[in-house]
């Protein structure tokens, strides 16, 4: 027996929510599977976690048209989702000429894209606003209403929304084959049967393969590793911008982050796969970090990072009439659409900025492919509660802390304050693996990494789901944490 959908959306990284979260607002029925244990544990997993405003478009591209939508109704978006976001600013350093130049082209652009509070500074201005950066700066670049937020804490407030809405979501399904018939897509994954009059594919560094099931080879994805580090919270006073530097010689720059959490993130990288990607980091990508941070901030103090990852990155090439692949990599936004299936392919930087934006435009172009367009339902609630977070209670209103149930005052996690009641709230809500439970409440995250808290969280997932703690996973299938002798 197959399941019947209007449209199915392969992939439920943070594009895939998003998407399903857009098609939740309308009559028409929406499932989402995704071949991992968890919502955004893909590419949406690692990165820098910065909405930009769209200056590095190409104005007049997709792009830069979404980017500057999404930077100005961010602060609503996260209001509405009750996700936790920093203003920051971003400024983008130059050190000579070359840059220099570079970064009136950015102000020009983003002149010409309308995309207010990008300006330009000098010297002096720079370092009242950050007196810890290596000296020598020529001029910045200052974007003022640049942002960050923790991209996984994003895809998953709207994934949780989209449910409520009544999207279906299932995990651990992969893909096996996809065929049309009679105007109706049959999709087979290792579990069961799907029938869709629409496919939505947002299978990240699979989305060429899936697409090449049933249509003609257009674009090929090119994976890129890239290798981050990250520092204690003590670290976070040092700056209070988002710093990149426009390098004055062809080669990359560095980008510094002061997170939503007060950590302060380096990367990323940019390096080669020669094969598959793993997960592991490189020691030349870290050992590029470290010389970089200190050349860029001097005082940055190695003895306080906690944490190095790495995460990967698609990167889209046209094919030739031979099916090989050309030398140029696409720079704007690719939709691929033919005959009911829609992909969007290779979306890297600034995807998570643009999240929400394209999960609207897709939308649009979806709901136009129908001969009778669905109309808005009339209950849909955009509005989303995130779990209490009691690290934030204790700050602002503790007498709140005694309004919840008893279980939110016995501290699981020490380093980042993090309650049993919190991880109960995130099994409840679908976490499934230690990985889960951390990207929804922070536990781990601090500087033992987990060390005090992982095994109490180990036996508690181990009750909540019914489930031998030899089968309670890091992150799905293959990295159980408790190995049977």
């Amino acid at each position: 027996m197959s399941r019947k959908t209007d449209v199915l959306i392969i992939g439920a990284g943070i594009l895939g929510c998003f998407a399903a979260w857009a098609l939740s607002r309308y009559k028409i029925s929406t499932a989402v599977i995704e071949k991992e244990a968890d919502v955004c544990t893909g590419i949406s997993k690692a990165n820098t976690g910065i909405i930009y405003q769209g200056y590095d478009q190409h104005p007049g591209s997709l792009k830069a048209d979404l980017c500057r939508k999404a930077s100005v109704s961010f602060p609503a978006l996260c209001k509405e989702l009750d996700v936790n976001y920093k203003k920051r600013g971003l400024l983008m350093l130059s050190f000579g000429p070359n840059a220099d130049r570079v970064l009136e082209k950015k102000i020009r652009n983003a002149e010409v894209s309308n995309i207010p509070d990008v300006h330009l500074i000098g010297a002096e201005e720079l370092y009242r606003l950050e007196p810890s950066l290596k000296k020598g700066v020529s001029h910045a670049l200052f974007a003022e209403n640049t942002f960050v937020v923790n991209p996984w804490e994003l895809g998953i407030a709207a994934y949780e929304n989209a449910k409520a809405n009544g999207v279906s979501f299932y995990l651990n399904e992969e893909v096996l084959s996809i065929r049309k018939e009679s105007g109706v897509f049959h999709i087979a994954t290792n579990e069961q049967e799907f029938q869709a009059k629409r496919i939505l594919c947002c299978g990240g560094l699979n989305s060429d393969a899936l697409w090449e099931l049933v249509n003609k080879p257009k674009i090929r994805l090119v994976p890129q590793a890239a290798d981050y580090l990250v520092f204690d919270t003590d670290c976070g006073g040092l700056i209070r911008h988002v710093i990149s530097v426009e390098p004055e010689e062809k080669g990359d720059g560095i980008t510094i982050v002061p997170t939503c959490d007060g950590n302060l993130l380096l990367g990323p990288t940019r390096r080669e796969l020669n094969g598959s990607f793993d997960g592991s980091t490189a020691l030349a990508g870290l050992s590029e970090l470290k010389e970089k941070g200190k050349w860029l901030l001097p005082d940055l103090p190695f003895d306080q990072m906690i944490r190095s990852f790495a995460g990967v990155r698609p990167n889209p090439f046209y094919l030739d009439q031979n099916g090989t692949i050309t030398d140029k990599s696409l720079n704007d936004f690719v939709i691929l659409e033919e005959d009911g299936f829609f992909d969007l392919i290779g979306v890297k930087t600034p995807g998570i900025t643009c999240a929400n934006e394209l999960g609207q435009y897709i939308t649009t172009r979806i709901l136009a492919s129908f001969a009778s367009a669905p109309e808005l339902k009339t209950d849909f609630d955009p509005v989303r509660k995130a779990i209490p977070k009691i690290s934030d209670l204790l700050e602002r209103a503790p007498e709140a802390l005694m309004q919840l149930p008893p279980e939110y005052r016995e501290i699981f996690c020490r380093c980042r304050n993090v309650s049993k009641g919190e991880i109960l709230e995130a099994i409840r809500r679908g976490a499934s693996t230690l990985d889960g439970i951390k990207r929804r409440t922070d536990a781990g995250m601090g500087r033992c990494q987990g060390g005090y808290c992982m095994e109490k969280i180990l036996h508690l997932l181990s009750k909540e789901l019914q489930t031998d703690i030899y089968k309670i996973t890091k992150d799905g299938p293959g990295t159980e944490i408790i190995k049977e002798s």
